[in-house]
């Protein structure tokens, strides 16, 4: 590192490193993935004969940073993640917004 009169011997830094990087990645509050035999999954709502319907989709992720994690395959952008309620939600459960 170059000299500077603001640095002293000993002084204790906290530093973040950018190791990855992912211009159209997206993103999902790890808390909203779900398990099961077949594996990973979220629930999104779907508009099906206009009416909302919670549909299961399996997904691929990525990696984890703090609280988001990466979704590689299986969302859209524009897709409506159900992220309330949603570990008793059923696939093709009518649901409401609010």
């Amino acid at each position: 590192m170059p000299g500077d009169a603001s640095l002293r011997p000993n002084q204790i830094a906290l530093m973040k490193i950018q190791d990855y990087a992912s211009a159209n990645a997206l993103v999902i509050p790890v808390n909203t993935l779900q398990n099961d035999e077949k594996g990973k999954f979220v629930m999104v709502a779907s508009t099906e004969k206009g009416k909302m319907v919670a549909r299961k989709r399996p997904v691929t992720i990525g990696l984890l940073n703090n609280d988001l994690l990466e979704i590689k395959s299986g969302l859209n952008a524009g897709d409506v993640l159900i992220t309330e309620g949603f570990q008793s939600v059923y696939d093709g459960q009518l649901i409401t917004i609010q």
